[in-house]
């Protein structure tokens, strides 16, 4: 029996409040998988599926499975892979990331491709469609689809030992697909469409500061953290719907909101989500409350540490087209601070790495199968280490020091 394709599984998970979203993304692929398997969150007493919600995805052809949302993404994903079977090609997405019709009509000849060049691991290109907040009351407004450089593992054979496991300290917001194996880009006809707000991703960096400090799970590494933290067990607030619905009310602890004007700067990945959280308070919710005179400051200072980790994040981007693991990102901040390397250094040691030399050979040596348009790129399969999702782009030294001013 071959170990591919038992069945396609497109699997997702959503709370009540993405009702629509999640329909919009179940009718795409459910024409074009053998099955649709759906993770049904429910947190607090405002968001839990009804059972007319779920007749909705029932009637679109999905499997529901309702469960308790315990804040940690990564085994809210294992539940879904929980309904799969070993030797199944499943298709994992969240709600809010729409397959183009192409991939999901051609799913069963990039399935075939898989097999045949026995590849385990599909990534995908993301396209980003973002309306700002300041044209919320814009009717006429369309937002502008962008193709990223993102490339997204999204398609995988479903073997055992197969998990997502969290990143980072607390390990609970961010995750990785694990073990580690060899993957292939889709050519970029396939692609996804990332619909957000502005206002969706202030809520997503306010969830992600209470649930793990921010970042990449940076825990108590984000000082600001703990005394969220112990401000909210002190209003009893315990789980993150309850926090949500005490943010809407208004009218919050005073030293609640004076937590979230102490931490209003621009800085390393963390603080920039507290900011994000200012911004979804004062500018989203309650714009009434917010002190005249008070706004976020987003003028770093000039070889800073937030600065240094910028521009380490913007190289490691321009070389490798990935963002910097921790372990890179905080050994070549502390190099800089320390004046051990300079700039234009550390885009020459990145450049000279073995990873780099690997991708540009990639990229040189790849050759497009000529069987069909839709057909999937021969790129040279790379292992690549456990958290780390790398992907081919050309550089340019000179791009990278202008980032830097």
């Amino acid at each position: 029996m071959s170990e591919y394709a038992n069945q396609v599984v497109y699997c997702t998970m959503a709370n009540p409040k993405r009702l629509e979203e999640v329909k919009q993304a179940v009718a795409i692929m459910e024409p074009y998988v053998d099955r649709v398997v759906v993770v049904c969150n429910n947190s607090g007493k405002t968001d839990q599926w009804t059972p007319e919600q779920l007749a909705e995805l029932h009637d679109l052809g999905a499997e529901t499975y309702p469960r308790t949302w315990t804040n940690n993404f990564p085994e809210a994903r294992n539940e879904y892979l929980n309904k799969c079977h070993y030797g199944d090609v499943v298709i994992g997405s969240d709600s809010d990331e729409h397959f183009c019709t192409d991939f999901a009509r051609d799913i069963r000849n990039i399935v075939a491709e898989m097999q045949k060049d026995a590849v385990k691991r599909l990534r995908v290109n993301a396209h980003d469609i973002t309306r700002p907040w300041v044209q919320r009351t814009n009717r006429e407004y369309v937002s502008a689809e962008l193709k990223s450089s993102h490339y997204k593992l999204l398609v995988f054979l479903y073997e055992p030992g197969m998990q997502y496991i969290g990143v980072g300290e607390s390990g609970t917001v961010h995750e990785s697909l694990v073990p580690g194996l060899e993957f292939r880009d889709l050519p970029d006809n396939y692609f996804y469409r990332h619909y957000k707000t502005e206002e969706e991703i202030w809520r997503r960096a306010a969830r992600n500061v209470l649930i793990s400090g921010g970042g990449n799970n940076v825990g108590e590494r984000n000082a600001a953290w703990p005394i969220l933290r112990e401000l909210t067990k002190e209003l009893g607030i315990n789980k993150e719907s309850d926090f949500f619905d005490y943010l809407e009310h208004g009218n919050i602890d005073s030293r609640l909101k004076q937590w979230l004007i102490d931490n209003r700067y621009e800085g390393l990945d963390f603080n920039h989500e507290m900011m994000e959280m200012f911004k979804y308070y004062f500018y989203v919710l309650h714009p009434e409350e917010k002190p005249e005179g008070i706004d976020v400051i987003t003028e770093l200072q000039p070889d800073s540490e937030a600065d240094l980790v910028r521009f380490v994040e913007r190289t490691y981007l321009d070389v490798f087209g990935r963002h910097a693991d921790d372990q890179g990102k905080y050994q070549y901040t502390k190099q800089l601070m320390e004046k051990k390397i300079t700039r234009k250094e550390l885009a020459d040691i990145l450049t000279n790495s073995e990873e780099y030399k690997t991708k540009i050979k990639g990229a040189k040596t790849k050759v497009e199968q000529k069987t069909s348009p839709g057909s999937m790129e021969k790129i040279p399969l790379v292992n690549v280490p456990v958290l780390v999702e790398a992907q081919i782009t050309p550089v340019i030294i000179e791009q990278i020091l202008q980032h830097s001013t």
